[in-house]
C-alpha cells in the first residue's frame, strides 16, 4: 500500500475542490505520477477528512492581531466557535461582503475593528460597471484605496462619484454604504495595509 506523506496529505487538504474520487486520483497522477485504485482513494479521503477535522478543532491562541474570514458560515452571534476555542481578543477582523458578518462579529467581539476586504469590495463594485469602462473606473478607485489617509480617500471618492455616479450609481453607493468597514484601512501604516488588503491570504 502506498504511504502518503503528511506533507502530501496537507497539500490535498489545502487544494481541495474535489468532486469525485476520480478527481483525487487525477490530482495524484499529475504531477506526482501516483496511480492508485478507487478503493485507496476512498482510504485517502478518510485520512484527509480526519486530518481536516483535527485541524478545524485545534486549540487557538487567546489573542490575534488579524483574523481573516472569507465566506465562512457558522453561528458567531449565538455561540462563537473561535471564542469557544479560546480566542479572547482580536484587533482586526478582515472579512468579505457576506451578509451579517459585521453584526455577528460585533456581538461576540464588540471592541474589534471590522475591515472589509478591499479586493472583495472592488469585485463587488465591478459587478455594476460595464467592461468597456472597467479599466478607467479601476484607475479612479485606486486613488481611493491607495490614499494616504481617510480624508484624502473621501476626497478621491467624491471625485469618482462626481464622474461616475450617473452612469453607475450602485457602484458608488456600495462604497458610501460600507464606508464604516472600509475606512479603518486608512488608520494603519502601509506595511499593515498590505496584510489587510484581502482575505485571500487564507
Amino acid at each position: 500500500m502506498i504511504n502518503l506523506s503528511k506533507e502530501l496529505i496537507r497539500q490535498i487538504i489545502a487544494d481541495g475542490g474535489f468532486q469525485t474520487l476520480k478527481d483525487i486520483g487525477d490530482y495524484l497522477k499529475d504531477p506526482y505520477g501516483i496511480e492508485i485504485s478507487a478503493e485507496y482513494v476512498s482510504h485517502i479521503t478518510d485520512v484527509v477528512i480526519e486530518h481536516a477535522r483535527l485541524w478545524q478543532n485545534r486549540p487557538l491562541g487567546s489573542v490575534y492581531p488579524f483574523v481573516f474570514m472569507d465566506a465562512i458560515y457558522y453561528k458567531v452571534k449565538e455561540d462563537s466557535k473561535i471564542k469557544n476555542r479560546g480566542v479572547k481578543d482580536v484587533l482586526v477582523f478582515i472579512v468579505d461582503g457576506l451578509l451579517g458578518f459585521k453584526e455577528a462579529i460585533s456581538a461576540s467581539y464588540p471592541e474589534s475593528v471590522i475591515q472589509r476586504c478591499i479586493i472583495h469590495q472592488l469585485r463587488n463594485t465591478f459587478k455594476y460597471v460595464s467592461y468597456k469602462d472597467s479599466k478607467e473606473v479601476m484607475n479612479d478607485f485606486k486613488l481611493v484605496y491607495k490614499a494616504i489617509n481617510e480624508a484624502e480617500a473621501l476626497s478621491a471618492l467624491d471625485i469618482v462619484e462626481e464622474k461616475w455616479v450617473k452612469k453607475y450609481p450602485t457602484a458608488i453607493r456600495i462604497w458610501r454604504d460600507n464606508w464604516d468597514v472600509i475606512s479603518p484601512f486608512f488608520s494603519f501604516p502601509q506595511k499593515i495595509r498590505t496584510i489587510m488588503y484581502m482575505t485571500n491570504i487564507i
